[in-house]
């Protein structure tokens, strides 16, 4: 004759352990679905971080004019980073480019090619050069300095709207040669500005 279970020790002594080991694992059990669930989290997070790698500031005139990725902002003025150029851009509060440069000659009639003098060539090597309104220089850092004998030196001049060349006789050591280079976008930009963060 058997015995019911509920009067046997053994089968007794089986479900206290088996109910043992439950009432063990349980606290253990909900650790780990924590932790399940804290992990997709970050898998979540590090998703979200990894698209937004390569999102920058946004620099757009009121028309929609992408400038350039924002690099410093005064309220006076804005410094972009053209990609199309690979050169920092000062806008000025009236929309227009900022850091005006002059153009050294060795003719005496500001004709030829048209030189940085060497201070201002390590200042200027990444930067974008306004001449006047319409005209803008780069300096490419892959050129060779020279040394130059001056013989004329041009400057737009506001008051009257054009270029006035004037004698210029002095040498310049490492001096670089200003290349033109076209705008990615007209000028002058559209105010107010805008950003955006893509």
């Amino acid at each position: 004759m058997k015995a019911a279970p509920g009067n046997n020790p053994i089968f007794t002594t089986i479900q206290y352990v088996d109910n043992a080991i439950s009432t063990a694992l349980s606290p253990i059990q909900s650790a780990i679905a924590n932790l399940q669930s804290q992990q997709a989290n970050q898998a979540s997070q590090i998703s979200n971080l990894q698209s937004s790698i390569g999102k920058s500031l946004k620099v757009f005139d009121a028309n929609g004019q992408e400038l350039g990725i924002l690099v410093d902002h005064t309220g006076s003025y804005e410094v972009v980073y053209s990609q199309a150029i690979n050169k920092f851009i000062s806008l000025d509060e009236l929309g227009g480019i900022d850091g005006r440069t002059g153009a050294y000659y060795q003719s005496n009639n500001c004709t030829g090619t048209p030189y940085e003098p060497n201070s201002a060539s390590i200042t200027n090597t990444n930067n974008l050069l306004p001449f006047s309104p319409q005209l803008f220089y780069i300096i490419n850092s892959s050129d060779t300095p020279t040394t130059i004998t001056t013989g004329s030196v041009s400057v737009w001049n506001d008051s009257v709207n054009h270029v006035i060349c004037t004698p210029n006789s002095q040498t310049l050591t490492n001096a670089y040669q200003l290349h033109p280079v076209s705008l990615p976008f007209s000028t002058p930009v559209a105010l107010p500005l805008q950003f955006k963060f893509q």
